[in-house]
């Protein structure tokens, strides 16, 4: 949604927040991203790793985002001494019967990462074991979802701390592993990133607008507004690039999926004014289904500060 009826001329940024057509998709092979990343570190005074005795462990207050589930074990260390809280722990999975499980969590999640810590006497830390409800194996036939999601249940969690130093049982914490399951590193949640700087692309608002049932082995067409809610116009140059994927789920967890980088059509709109909205067409592929298939859609622009939109989609066999 532009918000003039004419296009602008080359570093006008687009002023009114009165929308009246959609820029269309020009599938411009994308560039190099238009920031870079400086990676900092910390430094943490020596201290001997925490152990079990060191810890009490809890479940704590649950989330949800685009069809992942967090469930937070807070860490208080409960001992005359401060320890260190860092590596990743193994996981066992405890049923209602009582029986364990050993779980093969993987280390990418999006409820992470958390930083490592000095944990002072009486301080907490955490670790968040990640679920998800949108694969397949959860939304098939309801007698297969439902064998599913007894099958991977569970309602406690040992968590085993690295180098063997104790185990710590968490009771009353239910997740399902039918779909997959991932842990963040032990340690605390990173101090508060700084606000962006004014005019940046990083200021800018994304909003998807797909449909939520697709047909398989076509060109899905959607749009994505840009929305600029600061009071600074944000200068689309140089031009960023965005992408867009689309992660099909199987049974046993994801299956097919599409990933395409392109260049935004800033010919078109070249800057973003204050308070402006623009929506841009686009096009991703669909992979051919047998059955209906759970995916997920994610759209981000620029490699590391831009904004990005997801929804949770059902794909249909075309």
């Amino acid at each position: 949604m532009v918000s003039t009826g004419t296009s602008p001329s080359p570093g006008t940024a687009l002023r009114s927040s009165t929308t009246s057509s959609v820029v269309p998709w020009s599938p411009i092979a994308a560039g190099a991203p238009t920031t870079t990343m400086v990676p900092t570190t910390t430094t943490l005074a020596p201290a001997p790793p925490c152990t079990a005795s060191d810890l009490r462990a809890k479940s704590g207050e649950g989330g949800a985002a685009a069809g992942n589930l967090a469930n937070p074990i807070v860490l208080s260390n409960v001992s005359r001494s401060t320890c260190r809280l860092a590596g990743y722990p193994d996981l066992v999975g405890i049923r209602k019967s009582g029986a364990l499980h050993a779980l093969a969590a993987t280390h990418l999640s999006m409820f992470g990462p958390l930083d490592p810590a000095n944990l002072s006497p009486g301080q907490s830390g955490r670790l968040v074991i990640g679920t998800e409800d949108g694969c397949q194996a959860l939304n098939a036939p309801a007698a297969v979802a439902a064998a599913n999601s007894v099958g991977h249940r569970f309602d406690g969690v040992e968590v085993v701390l690295p180098d063997r130093r104790g185990i710590l049982r968490v009771d009353h914490v239910v997740f399902n592993t039918a779909c997959g399951v991932s842990e963040t590193g032990l340690g605390v949640a990173p101090s508060p990133a700084p606000a962006p700087p004014a005019g940046s692309l990083a200021t800018l608002t994304a909003t998807a607008h797909i449909q939520k049932q697709i047909r398989s082995g076509h060109l899905l067409e959607y749009t994505v507004t840009l929305t600029n809610p600061t009071r600074t116009s944000v200068e689309l140059h140089p031009c960023p690039s965005y992408e867009e994927a689309l992660y099909l789920y199987t049974q046993g967890g994801k299956g097919d999926h599409v990933t395409r980088s392109y260049t935004l059509d800033c010919a078109t709109v070249p800057a973003l004014g204050a308070g402006v909205s623009a929506t841009f067409a686009m096009k991703i592929e669909v992979p051919q289904v047998a059955v209906r298939t759970a995916a997920k859609f994610i759209w981000t622009i620029d490699a590391f500060t831009g904004p990005a939109a997801g929804e949770g989609l059902v794909v249909l066999p075309g």
